[in-house]
């Protein structure tokens, strides 16, 4: 678990002041252990975080604000558009959970893994808007599911991952996306 605050002018003397709160938490059970050393893993994950502004900043500005979506957030959705929508255009919301189920079993060794996923999470709180605009999009929660593959190959520790996912629950405005390719770790 990992809890973190991050903060923006005030006594920093930056341009913009903020202070944004994060806590994130992945805990990893090992379900079944094989007689070749492999293991089905079941791992957990969620991050919950907010941003606000203070003193003189008026409004958190859309850079620090919160667009989920994509392989670090919710698979299934494309990336960085599950946010607030004004205007037709994403300006992403000041608070966001996501959260992640995964079970991960060995194809080959640990060479080879597959793994099925559940990916839930909001973006939520758009802050002060135009007037003349109505904000679309904010809320209600999104969850998407797939199956994934993730090989280690020799030049690189580092795995090459695949996921097959599809949006199970969204909103009307929602991009949706069916495969995502990356290299690293999950969480």
């Amino acid at each position: 678990m990992e809890a973190s605050l991050e903060i923006g002018g005030g006594p920093l003397l930056g341009s913009l002041d903020w202070v944004r709160p994060t806590l994130d938490a992945s805990r990893y059970f090992t379900v079944v252990k094989l007689a070749n050393g492999g293991k089905h893993i079941l791992g957990l994950h969620g991050t919950a975080s907010m941003v606000e502004s203070y003193w003189g900043t008026d409004e958190v500005p859309p850079s620090l604000r919160y667009f989920a979506g994509g392989i670090g957030t919710l698979r299934g959705f494309q990336n960085r558009t599950v946010a607030p929508l004004e205007g037709g255009y994403l300006i992403g919301g000041k608070k966001m959970v996501v959260g992640t189920v995964e079970y991960s079993v060995p194809f080959y060794e640990e060479i080879v893994r597959g793994s099925v996923f559940l990916d839930a999470g909001q973006v939520w709180d758009a802050g002060e808007t135009d007037r003349g605009y109505t904000v679309t999009n904010e809320s209600g929660w999104r969850m998407s599911a797939g199956f994934g593959l993730s090989i280690r190959t020799p030049f690189s520790p580092l795995p090459i991952r695949i996921y097959v996912s599809r949006a199970l629950v969204r909103n009307d405005d929602d991009r949706t996306k069916t495969v995502d390719f990356t290299f690293g770790t999950r969480f």
